[in-house]
Formats: structure tokens, C-alpha cells, sequence
């Protein structure tokens, strides 16, 4: 009896050094794919704002600053604010909930069912309220259509993301948004020259504009859901719960965490846009193309 206890004590504890053996090379592993993805986004960002830099300067000999001013500064709030609102809480609490992949696809899909309504909603809003001096801008309900439809396509995008943020796939993610920024500054700049060659630069000033973000979210999601869709399944499907022997779409607990999060976020969210919203609160769309085309060239230095 003795060597027989003494034979499970000796197996238990190999069992215990080789999960404890797995756990640190899951580790390892972690904190390696960690370390690569902060280069490849580090290398990410320093890509993209030098191609964005140059091109909006090639831009800015052709477009007139209060275009220039009313894209990059109300339309690139209006975006940003709808894309916040819809995805960040579902991001950071997908994040945290390392649970059954399948869960995460499917979770991610409520920024895109979100993101239907909200784009609709926030655009409407903004094209309602919008003063005479933006709505004579050449091209100002064509921008906002557009924007609006890249919105709605760029949260398309979401599942998949949700699949590289939890397995790590930095390459992919700098693949996509790499050639997402590409795609928006060609076709922009194809755009604009195509008008002001034609002498309708001013009558459509913000098309360009709306062309280039539509082809932005166009790039970014065919990329993402290319790469993942062959690796994971990325439409949603109904779940056990094998506890309470009932079938969800959606986590519960993870998805009330992320509308706590979302509301904990938004003053982050107020503070970092915070520039552009008193600039559309305050000042007309030339002064907002200034300080534009100022914080452009401040945003290499």
C-alpha cells in the first residue's frame, strides 16, 4: 500500500510540473506575441501618418481649407463618436472574457446591428444641425452618405477583429489597417485631381473625402474577414449553456459589461476628441481646415 500511494504521489506531482511546465511557455508565448505586436503597431502608426501627411498635402494644394476643415474635422468626429459608442465597450470586454471563441464572434456583432440604427441616428442628427455656412459646401450631403455607409462597413469588420485581438494576430491587424490607409489616401487623392481636373472640385469638394473613408472601411474589412474567415467560422451561431441547459447568442454577464463599459469610457472618449467638438461647436469650417492643415503638420514632428 505504501508503494502504491508513493507511485501517486510521484504521478501527481510530474502532473503538477508539467502543467506548471505549460503554463509558463503559455506564457512566454503571450508575453512574445506581445512584444511583437507593440513593433508591428508601432511601425503601423509611424507608416501611416507619414502616408497620411504626404497626401494631405498633395491634397491641400487642390481643396479649399473650409473642405478640408469640414471632412477631417466634423465628419471625422461624427465617425469616430458612432464607431466609439458602437464597438468600444464590446472591444474591451471581449478582451476580458477569454472564453469559447464562437462567443466572441458572436458578440461582436452587436457593434454591426448596433451601428445600422446609430449610423443612421448620429449622421441624421449632425446633418440636421449642421449651419448654412456647411451645408453650402460643395459636396456636403454626398460626404455625409458616404461616411455614413463606411461607418456601417467598417463595423462589419468587427467579428473578425475580435478573432485577432484574441488570438494575437498582430500581423493581420497591421496587414489590414496598413492597406486600409493606402486605399483611403489613393483614392482620395485620384479623386480630387479627377474633379478639379474636370473644374467640379468646387461643387463636389467633400466627395473625395467620402470616397476615400468608404474605401478605407472597404480595404479593412475584405482583409480581415479574407484572413479569418479561414481559420474561424465568423457567422454567429446558437450556444449551450451546459450549466442551465439553455442555448444563447449572446453572452449575458459579457455583454452588460461591456454597456458598463461603454459608459465608463465616454469621458475618455469626450476628452480625446474634445478638440474637434469645440472647433464644430464654435468656429466656421474654414478656421477648423486651418487648424486642420496646422495639426497635419504637427503630426510628424
Amino acid at each position: 500500500m505504501s508503494q502504491v500511494r508513493k507511485r501517486r504521489g510521484e504521478d501527481k506531482e510530474v502532473k503538477e510540473a508539467t502543467a506548471a511546465k505549460k503554463d509558463e511557455s503559455r506564457s512566454r508565448n503571450v508575453l512574445t506575441a506581445s512584444a511583437k505586436g507593440a513593433s508591428y503597431l508601432i511601425l503601423l502608426q509611424l507608416f501611416t501618418r507619414l502616408l497620411t501627411f504626404t497626401f494631405n498635402q498633395l491634397i491641400l494644394r487642390r481643396t479649399s481649407p473650409s473642405i478640408f476643415g469640414f471632412a477631417s474635422i466634423q465628419l471625422e468626429l461624427v465617425s469616430s463618436t458612432v464607431l466609439f459608442l458602437c464597438r468600444e465597450g464590446v472591444r474591451i470586454a471581449s478582451q476580458r472574457d477569454r472564453g469559447d471563441i464562437q462567443r466572441t464572434v458572436n458578440l461582436a456583432y452587436i457593434p454591426l446591428l448596433a451601428g445600422i440604427f446609430g449610423s443612421g441616428a448620429g449622421y441624421y442628427l449632425f446633418w440636421r444641425s449642421a449651419g448654412g455656412e456647411v451645408r453650402a459646401l460643395g459636396g456636403f450631403e454626398s460626404g455625409i452618405v458616404l461616411y455614413g455607409i463606411a461607418t456601417v462597413v467598417e463595423l462589419t469588420a468587427e467579428p473578425a477583429f475580435a478573432v485577432v485581438q484574441q488570438q494575437l494576430l498582430f500581423q493581420v491587424r497591421t496587414l489590414a489597417e496598413g492597406l486600409a490607409v493606402v486605399a483611403r489616401c489613393a483614392v482620395t487623392y485620384i479623386a480630387t485631381i479627377n474633379l478639379a481636373n474636370r473644374g467640379l472640385l468646387d461643387k463636389h469638394g467633400a466627395l473625395p473625402f467620402g470616397l476615400g473613408q468608404l474605401a478605407y472601411a472597404m480595404t479593412l474589412t475584405a482583409v480581415y474577414v479574407v484572413a479569418i474567415s479561414r481559420k474561424v467560422n465568423l457567422l454567429p451561431w446558437r450556444l449551450e449553456d451546459k450549466d442551465n441547459k439553455k442555448s444563447y447568442y449572446f453572452h449575458t454577464p459579457t455583454f452588460w459589461l461591456a454597456l458598463s463599459v461603454t459608459g465608463q469610457s465616454l469621458f475618455k472618449h469626450v476628452l480625446t476628441e474634445g478638440d474637434k467638438l469645440v472647433l464644430t461647436i464654435l468656429t466656421a469650417p474654414y478656421t477648423q481646415g486651418i487648424y486642420g492643415v496646422v495639426s497635419n503638420y504637427g503630426m510628424v514632428s
